[in-house]
């Protein structure tokens, strides 16, 4: 608790801000996935999107049950690390998708003729998106001591992303 403020309650009213973020960016992925589809996408890999799909809803509902069930402590120096971790990871994906604007999406969609991205955060990193998840994973739960959800659902979803970085690569090589 910090002063009157219990800190499982601030934690979990972060955890449900992150979730409206992430429901208006799959908004936002599935309109531009119909345009891009509508420009003669391709979609690769569909199964491996609605794997990561089902981990990151458990991810998202784990942090905040593991945190009241198991109430874990709130260490501020963590809290901290972890916090900046977060905000750095949301200006880098949003950086990401203001960069591929209505190409963005949470799909493998190919254009055949577009070639990928080279410009902004994509000269830094192949996939700064999935940097940012991948980090996210585990500093988010982190920040309020759900090292459970960070380890194992954390664990997992990165091998997902991992997985689903190498179908997209694949899907760019493939794509003339």
């Amino acid at each position: 608790m910090v002063g009157a403020i219990d800190t499982r309650i601030l934690f979990t009213i972060i955890v449900a801000l992150v979730g409206v973020e992430r429901i208006f960016e799959l908004v936002l992925s599935e309109r531009n996935a119909r345009r891009t589809l509508g420009r003669g996408g391709i979609e690769h890999a569909q199964p491996i999107h609605w794997t990561v799909v089902v981990f990151h809803i458990l991810w998202m509902a784990a942090m905040p049950v593991e945190v009241w069930f198991f109430d874990r402590p709130w260490f501020p120096l963590l809290a901290g690390v972890c916090a900046f971790l977060v905000v750095g990871c949301m200006i880098l994906r949003y950086w990401a998708v203001t960069t591929l604007g209505d190409r963005w999406n949470t799909r493998i969609i190919t254009v055949p003729g577009e070639r990928p991205e080279t410009g902004g955060p994509f000269r830094l990193f192949r996939h700064p998106n999935y940097v940012a998840v991948y980090v996210e994973l585990f500093a988010l739960p982190l920040l309020h001591g759900a090292w459970l959800t960070a380890a194992i659902i954390g664990t997992i979803n990165s091998i997902l992303i991992l997985i689903k970085a190498r179908a997209e690569d694949s899907a760019l090589e493939s794509t003339p």
